[in-house]
């Protein structure tokens, strides 16, 4: 007969809110004997610097590599867009690859036990990956326990010791059959974001638009958090305290997800590094018959950043009394790296698009000449000038994370990274968030 574990749940109480302390898992790195050792990477994965500013660089001038710069100081443009970082210089997803984080989130003991094979999705009518897992010896409570939240604060549940027993398996297609649930589901959202993504789904056959929209749906994914579908249930039972936020709820082991999670990490930082070569040659180019996907899939990105960082935001207002930070580097650093991203992102699309594009009368026929009477980009332009003109007439460009943020909810923050883009470029940058 098989044996559930029993459903054990925890309510944690209101946590005080303070600075993450150090962080040091040389303890929990000691509990993995069979585990490579690796100090902590740098997360920052820069390239060598560029001597030129974007300015100097779109415009194909010398740059006097001064701070700010001849050029940019001529054209009186605020000292932080005189940077010489590309799109393509700072990649704030490559943070899954430090070895230590690796480590910690996936590195267990497997035990000699029978594969147990389990469907696994994420959308209720959507597809799913079925996997083999077998079971481990636990080291440490964060190798089994899960967390979510509710309007009552947060809950953990205890899970079995179940884990991946081939963490090489390929889940691109999966993720893959899973976008088109992921854009319904952005489509049809009361969510300002909603309004571009409707124009992004009408470009959805474009190389780069399709691999964005494999990105959102990635992260998306992460977000919503492995269910399972069928029978097997790796001796996961429901969880029956009704003031339990997993309230009839059978929580995927623990293990199971961070693997099955890092493979979709793993898979968002080669996805993010593919558009950004893609929208480095574009923002070079300057071509106006790119400006609509340029500007769609420049938002997405910018989207992407801001619901990243969003999940990581409690993590730096509140100290980590359960143990569940693994990461080397502190929240605060790794949402210092998604704003670096955005802002390099938001000046790059300033200095070499620009807001002409949304002040043009698109009935015109010489702004229709630009795009060569192409009637489909043209469309396309016009809604885009309408949404942002809502809007702004709504007050909802320049909004700030922080002032945004509820906690436990990372898509609190939509739409505050990402509204920069359709605002002045004296304008177009990302605070700190605190």
């Amino acid at each position: 007969m098989e044996h559930s574990i029993p459903s054990r749940t925890l309510l944690i109480p209101n946590l005080k809110q303070s600075a993450c302390p150090d962080i040091d898992l040389s303890l929990k790195l000691a509990a993995l004997p069979t585990i490579p050792r690796a100090a902590a990477t740098t997360i920052h994965a820069h390239v060598p610097l560029n001597k030129t500013c974007i300015r100097c660089w779109v415009q194909k001038k010398k740059c006097s590599n001064s701070m700010p710069c001849s050029q940019c100081e001529k054209f009186k443009l605020p000292p932080f867009i005189c940077s010489p970082d590309r799109v393509t210089t700072i990649r704030p997803f490559e943070k899954w690859k430090d070895m230590t984080y690796e480590c910690l989130f996936t590195g267990v003991m497997q035990t000699a036990s029978t594969p147990r094979t389990v469907r696994l999705r994420h959308y209720d009518d959507g597809p799913f990956l079925e996997v083999d897992c077998t079971q481990f010896d636990p080291t440490d409570k964060y190798q089994i326990n899960v967390l979510t939240k509710n309007s009552s604060g947060w809950h953990m549940a205890e899970t079995s010791a179940y884990c991946l027993t081939d963490t090489s398996i390929d889940v691109s297609e999966y993720t893959k059959e899973c976008i088109e649930y992921a854009l319904r589901e952005a489509c049809e959202s009361s969510q300002l974001e909603s309004g571009f993504f409707q124009i992004t789904s009408y470009h959805r056959d474009v190389a780069v638009v399709q691999d964005c929209l494999h990105l959102y749906t990635t992260l998306r994914l992460l977000c919503l958090g492995w269910r399972f579908t069928g029978e097997e249930t790796l001796e996961m039972a429901a969880i029956e305290d009704e003031s339990s936020a997993w309230y009839k709820i059978k929580p995927v082991p623990r293990m199971v997800q961070n693997q099955l999670n890092h493979l979709l990490e793993i898979q968002m930082i080669e996805l993010d590094k593919k558009i950004l070569t893609t929208i480095h040659k574009a923002m070079q180019d300057r071509q106006r018959h790119t400006w609509v996907v340029t500007t769609l899939t420049t938002f997405l990105l910018l989207h992407i950043r801001e619901l990243d960082a969003g999940r990581n935001i409690y993590w730096k207002r509140y100290e980590d009394i359960c143990g569940f930070w693994i990461h080397p580097s502190k929240p605060a650093a790794l949402i210092d790296e998604a704003v670096a991203s955005c802002n390099s992102l938001l000046w790059h699309y300033h200095l070499s698009f620009g807001k002409k594009a949304l002040t043009l009368d698109w009935d015109k026929q010489s702004s229709k000449d630009m795009l060569e009477n192409n009637g489909f980009l043209i469309t396309s332009m016009k809604a885009i000038q309408l949404y942002v003109s809502y809007l702004r007439a709504e007050g909802k460009l320049g909004r700030k994370a922080s002032d945004l943020y509820v906690d436990g909810n990372p898509g609190s923050v939509a739409f505050t990274f990402s509204s920069m883009l359709f605002v002045h470029t004296n304008e177009c940058q990302v605070s700190d968030v605190e």
